[in-house]
């Protein structure tokens, strides 16, 4: 079975990807939106699964200091010291980056 590209590495490829795994695929996603490629690329499939689970995220020193927090809470390895969703949704840099929608 196939590590999807947007699972963490602390889920088990033999299962479907639980709902924490939300915080890491937006993270995932907000990596390549601002690098304009993903975190972990390697030459073959393994490689890139071996990254996912062992190497340290490398974020751009240009992105804001909240951009890149906002990213490497989402891409922490351990998902017990991944924000959760609310989580993610307070935290500063979404806030000061987002206007709130106002339903009529």
């Amino acid at each position: 079975m196939l590590r999807l590209p947007l699972q963490s590495p602390d889920t088990p490829i033999t299962r479907p990807p639980p709902p924490r795994d939300a915080v890491w695929a937006t993270g995932v996603l907000a990596y390549e939106l601002l690098h304009g490629y993903p975190p972990f690329m390697g030459s073959s499939r393994e490689e890139t699964e071996s990254f996912i689970a062992t190497a340290p995220v490398q974020v751009s020193s240009a992105l804001s200091a909240g951009a890149r927090d906002f990213v490497l809470s989402c891409l922490h390895k351990d998902p017990a010291l991944r924000p959760t969703v609310p989580q993610l949704l307070a935290h500063p840099w979404i806030r000061t980056n987002t206007r709130q929608l106002r339903v009529p």
